[in-house]
């Protein structure tokens, strides 16, 4: 059930895009590909950091996943242990152990700015930054830009068995930078 209206500037045509969407999300849930569950760890203080140790049993929970979403801010703050990193860090180095702990999961973050923590923008993530904060001052805070993050296991795996380093800022996917419409 819906309550108000959510787009009312979408067109027909993205308003049935987007009832297909949600008919295939809950298609997800019925057939068990999408799961939502509870544990204790996720009302804690700890940042995602913490997980393998704290919470070894979710953390290994979370490894047999094909991949883990993460949304919002809270929780992209939590996996970026909530510091103030150069907007060109590595979404895998910024993710820590979530990203490089033996058996971490695939990890989508998907998130509207709202706090100082950018990170995974690219090679040019720090210009961008700058040029926003020229531009736009508070850009971070105001709730405009949206990115989509993405951490993969097979190309962090390759990355350090073949070369034993952290791996280059091009390994983390920066699929968005979006401005978002005012509603």
């Amino acid at each position: 059930m819906c309550y108000g209206n959510l787009f009312t500037n979408a067109s027909p045509a993205e308003l049935q895009a987007l009832r297909m969407l949600a008919q295939r999300w809950k298609q997800y849930e019925r057939d068990g590909k999408w799961i939502y569950e509870q544990h204790p760890f996720w009302c804690t203080g700890y940042t995602y950091w913490d997980m393998h140790s704290v919470a070894p049993d979710l953390f290994l929970h979370l490894s047999r996943s094909d991949l883990v979403l993460f949304k919002g801010d809270l929780n992209h703050r939590k996996l970026t242990y909530d510091c103030a990193a150069p907007a060109s860090t590595p979404f895998e180095q910024a993710i820590g152990p979530m990203s490089n702990a033996s058996g971490a999961p695939n990890i989508v973050s998907l998130r509207t700015i709202k706090s100082d923590v950018v990170v995974g923008l690219g090679r040019d993530g720090d210009e961008i930054a700058k040029r926003l904060d020229n531009q736009e001052p508070g850009w971070k805070i105001s709730g405009k830009y949206a990115v989509v993050l993405l951490s993969r296991r097979s190309s962090r795996n390759q990355l350090f068995s073949e070369r034993q380093q952290d791996p280059p800022s091009h390994s983390s996917l920066f699929l968005a930078l979006k401005h978002l419409p005012s509603p």
